[in-house]
């Protein structure tokens, strides 16, 4: 970390990709702290072509992130509070291990919890399924930044008292944003 009057600027090392295969070289740039080269949580503003990578998954209104880090993830307050400034979220050692990574497979994407499930919904009523193994019963779509559909279902908040938690709805409930 360097200091330039009141910024302090942080080294960062970016990759490079050659034909699917991620290198490292020695690449570096000083970026301001809390930017979104930073290393923290920056909210997904346009549709991407491939989501792959790692996402908090947030309720930005609650100011709270699924917490992928537990063991039951469909339970009530499945969440983390998070501090959103400018559209990020820190990373530090509370949001990292509430992260969800998010794949490519054949037909859509696998959302993996940090805690080693994988998530998905495929239900006649409102609910989550979590698995350690994949399986395409766990067969996520994504439309756009805010809208990750399981079969019959869509991945959203819930803000009633007594039932605040991230599950997949069929209809209702709050939309969800993608911070990468």
């Amino acid at each position: 970390t360097v200091s330039e009057g009141s910024t302090e600027y942080t080294k960062v090392t970016f990759p490079y990709t050659v034909t699917g295969n991620t290198k490292f070289y020695a690449v570096y740039r000083y970026v301001e702290e809390g930017s979104a080269d930073s290393g923290d949580y920056v909210k997904l503003t346009e549709n991407l072509d491939d989501y792959s990578g790692d996402y908090l998954i947030v309720y930005e209104a609650g100011k709270v992130a699924f917490d992928g880090g537990l063991d039951e993830l469909d339970g009530t307050e499945n969440t983390i509070s998070v501090t959103i400034n400018s559209n990020t979220i820190e990373s530090n050692a509370t949001t990292d291990a509430a992260k969800f990574t998010i794949a490519k497979v054949d037909g859509g994407y696998s959302i993996k919890s940090a805690s080693g499930y994988y998530i998905g919904w495929g239900g006649e009523k409102n609910g989550l399924n979590t698995n350690s193994s994949y399986t395409v019963n766990y067969l996520n779509t994504i439309t756009d930044k805010s809208t990750i559909c399981g079969k019959t279902g869509y991945l959203k908040f819930n803000k009633t008292s007594g039932q605040e938690r991230f599950r997949y709805y069929q209809s209702g409930q709050e939309t969800i944003a993608l911070y990468r």
